[in-house]
């Protein structure tokens, strides 16, 4: 295991072991969390089976901003107005996937 300092060079390696389909471990605001590309069917595999997780409990994606968000999930307009309001910052919002989300990971 590589344990890397809080730096931009190791944003940049932390991006390229995402690219390759790897898992990372990252700090959120609250606690540490398992990490991968969230289009990478494989490494999403891969967080289920480290956690022992349930097929039928959804995982949650981190996303950069609002447009990026916007990308994977449906946002009604109270979803948009909270996003607005409080993006970036320590807001959860649960939101449908979109249709076109392409990681198709087994049904439960």
């Amino acid at each position: 295991m590589l344990i890397l300092k809080p730096n931009k060079q190791s944003i940049k390696k932390a991006v390229e072991f995402l690219k390759k389909g790897k898992i990372i471990v990252y700090p959120t605001e609250t606690c540490y969390a398992l990490g991968c590309d969230v289009t990478n069917e494989k490494a999403c595999k891969r967080i289920f089976e480290i956690k022992k997780r349930s097929k039928k409990k959804k995982l949650p994606i981190i996303v950069a901003n609002l447009k990026m968000a916007k990308e994977y999930a449906c946002f009604n307009k109270d979803a948009l107005k909270l996003a607005k309001a409080f993006w970036p910052g320590p807001l959860t919002l649960l939101l449908k996937k979109k249709e076109n989300f392409l990681v198709l990971l087994e049904k439960a």
